[in-house]
């Protein structure tokens, strides 16, 4: 979140703790963020493919909207509530289940994934290297 600097970052889950409930996570970023006019916040989420030789794909999403100051709604998990998304004049928690999915940072992530499942599927077989059997001790061949 730009008022916070980036945070909570990667550490959303604990950002209050490491046992914080999602309610106690969202307390102490309202509280944090309290008087802040930029409100600006992303929901970020990064998939990697990676294969035994070292090589990776990477495929991207986020989903940029507001915190607001009171939590709204009853649908999903941690910041939903207070993330505001101003294309659906709506928070997290207020989307269905399928609004979500196509607009979230993890929706967005698995379409952009999903556009390319066949090369993938193609990179990994070139990219891994063949499976030798390897007979267990005291087996005759």
């Amino acid at each position: 979140m730009d008022a916070l600097g980036g945070a909570p970052g990667v550490i959303s889950a604990r950002y209050a703790g490491d046992n914080a409930s999602d309610a106690e996570n969202v307390k102490k970023m309202l509280a944090a963020v309290k008087g802040e006019k930029n409100r600006d916040a992303a929901f970020k989420c990064v998939i990697s493919i990676a294969v035994p030789t070292g090589a990776a794909l990477t495929y991207e999403g986020e989903c940029k909207g507001i915190i607001i100051d009171e939590p709204a709604g009853d649908n999903g998990f941690g910041y939903d509530p207070v993330f505001f998304y101003p294309d659906l004049n709506k928070t997290f928690a207020q989307l269905t289940i399928e609004e979500k999915g196509r607009v979230s940072h993890r929706g967005r992530a698995l379409q952009e994934m999903a556009k390319e499942m066949d090369k993938i599927m193609k990179w990994i077989q070139f990219n891994t290297p063949g499976v030798e059997r390897m007979g267990c001790q005291g087996e005759k061949s």
